[in-house]
């Protein structure tokens, strides 16, 4: 086998093993699309039931203004449900939450559809949703390429210098904005675009006089495309990060070109049959122009070039005549990829554990002032003008109260002196103490307020904030291996 041969075969079996991981992950998107359309159409169906007459509903009813017991059953059960969630921190969803929490004026139809979109919004952000199952997948695309990639490589005797693709590692390739927009804006646009398209069947059918059977069709051919858009985009995305995987295997094994790979069938668009062939330097990569993808679904790939004129007979590579070893990829992977991560996080432990040595020495040692700040304490004092502010504050940017202290003072600062330095300190995903630390306390201290349901809970728990002007503890719920609520 000649070292064409050799490559050209690589990169198709790599990207039908990348194509394997993308079916894995779309058909649990699917799953997840029809149950969101069964919950949908199960909203509808209780909407006609209320309201319609003969089966059907005007714009003219469906535009009624809510009663007030109506609004407050709403609160009391949807809105309640909505909150838990557990979606906070999506703009989207606060701004709804909002819009429908302080209204005292919404129609039938404002109503149906803010349960609508939250049931969307859940779908596509919400645990297992279809911006959480493409993250996966597509890290899962791009780490089992890369890997391969590499093993390719040695496999033909180039050595080159395995990156260890590790959470961080990843979160910066998954930021890589090849198409003009964030990764999270290219899956978001995609709910917004299915919601729109939702509220005009909606309408439309209200308009009509549409039946209850005729509108449950409607709004599941709706979601039934925004599946399709969703799967393009999957695809789509998939194809990239494969590709950038490629990309980068080159530049770590040394690569100074690479080669388009076009798969030529009776599917392969122009641009990728006129691209086929073509070769480029690894140093100007740029995606949709002289690298995959070239357009949706993108099936086109690269393989590396090798320019015999470069190298004289001596200095050619290895891989010019083929294979030169056959050890398992479970193998190489152990050596090359297991043995260096687990060392990695061995030394990253050990540094973590002398950092956490060195903040409580400091604690100990009067680096910060373990006096409770008088400030902060009123701040969570329920019944002082501070915390009502706050509470206050809150409200306008439409968040839950802050948790609040029912101790005093003085036993607050208590707290302070016989706990700090004992709990578990907490650290940003950079490694990097953030100031606090979490301590399981033996007495209630205070009240934990959930921020996305606003259930109040009495606590034993709370963090203390370190300053070296001033410290102050807040109440808070810790669950197994120290980590909060």
């Amino acid at each position: 086998m000649n070292s064409r041969q050799y490559w050209e075969q690589r990169a198709a079996q790599r990207e039908q093993e990348a194509q394997l991981i993308v079916e894995k992950y779309l058909a649990q998107m699917q799953q997840r699309l029809k149950e969101a359309q069964r919950d949908i159409v199960r909203q509808i169906e209780a909407f006609y039931a209320r309201y319609a007459r003969d089966n059907k509903l005007s714009l003219y009813e469906a535009k009624k203004i809510l009663t007030s017991q109506e609004i407050e059953e709403f609160k009391q059960v949807d809105l309640a449900r909505f909150r838990a969630m557990a979606l906070a921190g999506n703009p989207q969803y606060e701004n709804l939450l909002n819009a429908v929490s302080y209204r005292v004026r919404i129609s039938r139809l404002e109503l149906l559809l803010a349960q609508i979109e939250m049931m969307m919004l859940h779908l596509y952000g919400g645990k297992n949703g279809l911006q959480e199952y493409t993250y996966t997948g597509l890290v899962d695309v791009y780490q089992n390429s890369y890997y391969h990639f590499m093993y390719d490589f040695a496999m033909a005797g180039i050595t080159a210098n395995v990156q260890i693709l590790d959470d961080s590692t990843m979160r910066e390739v998954m930021s890589y904005n090849w198409s003009g927009k964030e990764f999270s804006e290219r899956i978001w646009g995609h709910e917004q675009e299915t919601m729109q398209n939702i509220r005009k069947s909606l309408e439309q059918s209200f308009i009509i006089g549409r039946s209850i059977d005729r509108t449950a069709k409607e709004i599941v051919r709706v979601t039934d495309v925004a599946y399709s858009r969703a799967e393009a985009l999957v695809r789509t995305e998939a194809s990239f990060f494969h590709n950038l995987a490629a990309h980068n295997s080159y530049r770590d094994a040394g690569m100074e070109k690479y080669e388009i790979l076009a798969t030529l069938d009776m599917r392969t668009s122009d641009i990728c049959r006129s691209m086929d062939g073509k070769i480029y330097d690894v140093k100007d990569y740029k995606p949709g122009t002289n690298a995959p993808p070239f357009h949706v679904r993108c099936r086109t790939t690269t393989i590396p070039h090798f320019d015999e004129s470069e190298y004289t007979n001596g200095e050619k590579r290895q891989s010019m005549n083929g294979l030169v070893g056959s050890v398992p990829y479970e193998e190489w992977y152990n050596e090359h990829v297991l043995k260096p991560k687990l060392e990695a996080e061995r030394k990253e432990r050990e540094k973590r554990q002398a950092l956490e040595e060195q903040i409580r020495a400091d604690i100990r040692n009067g680096v910060y002032k373990l006096e409770h700040s008088r400030n902060h304490y009123d701040k969570h004092n329920p019944s002082h003008k501070r915390y009502l502010d706050y509470v206050e504050r809150n409200k306008a940017k439409g968040k839950q109260k802050p948790s609040y202290l029912t101790i005093s003072y003085e036993e607050a600062n208590e707290l302070v002196r016989k706990y700090a330095g004992t709990g578990v300190l907490q650290f940003s995903s950079k490694g990097e103490w953030i100031n606090k630390e979490l301590i399981k306390g033996d007495k209630y201290i205070g009240v934990y307020v959930d921020q996305t349901t606003g259930e109040e809970v009495k606590t034993k728990d709370f963090k203390i904030h370190y300053s070296k002007t001033g410290t102050h503890i807040v109440p808070t719920l810790i669950k197994e291996r120290g980590m909060e609520h």
